[in-house]
């Protein structure tokens, strides 16, 4: 899964003025893999802000994870206790998958300006690092791909970041909570 990120939405270029006011030599690309920084919300002081961490858990073996599965996320000791205290929302405009046959879809929201995808994080000793919540895939991209982000709606978002019994509800019913249009990509394959 690769995720788009263009700071042209509206909500885009304000979770964006938030970061570079905290970080003014901040740099994202158009597309996010594994490792890179990506944007975040998380809470902090009871307040939503707007941080930079880097996608995927980085453990002790060296193995970065980048994707929490919902069913077992609560179980797992590599997330369980951020779950209760470190959910996070990463905002981005679209995402990527790639079917059996190699070829690339762009799924993209239908109705809304962006896609904010479920997300667990932690403190490292410099800045953080955030994982994203994944679950079985419904609609189109569960034509395309088995997994797919948990994507919020922008009116589920403050649900999933305070409401801890509304963020465990959203782990147990995988369905879309948000219209998407799924594009296939111009000359992309595997």
């Amino acid at each position: 899964m690769i995720w788009e990120f263009s700071p042209a939405s509206k909500p885009m270029v304000a979770i964006m003025r938030e970061i570079l006011r905290k970080y003014p030599k901040c740099e994202f690309g158009r597309e996010l893999f594994p490792g890179n920084p990506i944007p975040i919300l998380r809470v902090s002081g009871g307040k939503t802000t707007a941080d930079v961490a880097d996608w995927g858990y980085l453990t002790q073996k060296g193995k970065r994870v980048y994707n929490a599965r919902s069913e077992t996320l609560l179980e797992k000791p590599l997330f369980g206790k951020d779950f209760v205290q470190n959910r996070c929302v990463i905002p981005v405009t679209g995402f990527c998958e790639w079917d059996g046959d190699g070829t690339g879809w762009d799924f993209l929201p239908q109705e809304e300006e962006m896609l904010y995808l479920a997300g667990v994080c932690r403190k490292k000793a410099e800045g953080w690092e955030a994982t994203v919540v994944t679950e079985h895939a419904a609609g189109y991209v569960g034509e395309i791909h088995h997994r797919t982000p948990l994507i919020l709606s922008g009116e589920n978002l403050r649900q999933w970041l305070y409401d801890e019994a509304q963020a465990r509800q959203f782990l147990e019913e995988a369905k879309e909570r948000v219209l998407l249009k799924r594009k296939k990509m111009e000359g992309e394959t595997l």
